[in-house]
């Protein structure tokens, strides 16, 4: 079976978005400006970037047709 690096995995690269963006939401971080108006904005987004990022993993992981190597 084929074989390819740990950083080409759509697996892997989804996986370690939906890390970054929970551990962002835990510790209260969001990107651009979390005014009143727009905390609730920066919420969702959270969300969706999220839920993609989880969905992708997924879908990585049911196409995957090679081995991730030591490499």
């Amino acid at each position: 079976m084929d074989t390819k690096k740990w950083y080409q995995s759509l697996t892997i690269n989804a996986g370690l978005v939906a890390a970054v963006i929970s551990i962002l939401t835990i510790f209260g971080i969001k990107v651009g400006n979390a005014a009143a108006e727009t905390e609730n904005i920066a919420e969702v987004l959270n969300g969706i970037i999220l839920t993609i990022a989880s969905v992708l993993a997924i879908i990585g992981r049911i196409r995957a047709k090679t081995e991730i190597g030591n490499d």
